[in-house]
This record gives C-alpha cells, structure tokens and sequence, in this order.
C-alpha cells in the first residue's frame, strides 16, 4: 500500500486502510488491497474484489477472535469486547449477534437440530475425556486419540455445550 513502510502497514490500532489495485491473478479487474489494526494491535489485512468483500472478512475475522475471547473468559462480556475492538456504532448490534451466535467456529444459524445434537454428543464425548485425563485415568497420548481439545478448552467446551443446549431446547420449542 502507498500508505506502508519498508513493506509494514502503517494502520493505526482500531483504524482502516484500504486503496484499489489491480488484482493479482487478473491485471484487468481492479480491486482493494485492505488493513485493520484492531485495539490490540493485530492487524488484519486483505486483497478482495471490492471493499464491501474486504469489510465482510475483517467482520468475519473480528467475529472469530471475538468469540475465542468470550469463550475463554466467562467473566466478560461480549458488548465490552465489541467496543474495544473498535467496532462502530452501525456495525455494533451485527457484531454482537454474530458473536452471541458463534460456538467453536460454528454459526449456530448454519446447523440442523440433528447438527446440533451431533455437537453435543461429541462435545460430551470430549469433555468425558478431558476429565478421564484431569482424574489421572488415562494419559495424554490416549487423551489426544480421544479428543482434539486439551485440558485448557474445558470452559470453551462447558460454554459451547450450554449454548447448543439452549439452542436445542428454543428449536424444539419452535417443532411443537
């Protein structure tokens, strides 16, 4: 970007760059090469065919690294992240739906009931031995043939699991 130095983006922590280029894989189709520093001082960055595209994943990201926090951190909440991210104030409500609606990557508007009790059953599964590891009955090579979690995604894994479950409760609701 014109705006880098020495090939570093410049992007202030919560701000945006952005500027056209012509696309790499096509010298006729123009595009957008763009940077978000969020408060933390990670940067994002990104080449897609306009900045709507561009905003949409910095959203998707944002999301993701969102989520990870709340999931992390039961003692936090979601609307404090969202504003210290440097969201504004259009995309607020969106960001905190988007997080409230994410579990483990997933986005609980793309899954079936029947996708949602298959994720509490294996999230049952995990749970069931990451506690057979914490109580000493099996060790960490069986833990890591049983599971893909380790023993620090326990609260991760807790708060997925009541998420799905109220999700799978409201449906149910809804079917009858």
């Amino acid at each position: 970007m014109n705006t880098d130095r020495n090939g570093c983006s410049t992007c202030e922590k919560g701000q945006e760059h952005y500027e056209k280029i012509r696309m790499p894989n096509n010298k006729r189709i123009n595009g957008v090469q763009y940077d978000y520093r969020d408060q933390d001082g990670e940067l994002f960055s990104t080449v897609a065919i306009n900045l709507y595209v561009a905003r949409q994943r910095k959203a998707d990201w944002l999301v993701k690294k969102l989520v990870k926090q709340y999931q992390d951190d039961p003692n936090c909440k979601p609307e404090l992240w969202i504003e210290s991210a440097g969201v504004n104030e259009e995309e607020k409500e969106l960001f905190l739906i988007m997080v409230k609606q994410t579990v483990l990557g997933m986005r609980l508007s793309d899954l079936s009931l029947k996708d949602i009790c298959e994720e509490l059953t294996d999230i049952r599964k995990d749970l069931t031995a990451i506690n057979d590891f914490n109580e000493g009955g099996i060790n960490f090579g069986e833990l890591s043939q049983r599971t893909n979690f380790l023993p620090s995604d326990k609260h991760r894994l807790e708060w997925a699991q009541s998420i799905l479950q109220e999700e799978k409760i409201k449906r149910n609701r809804e079917q009858n």
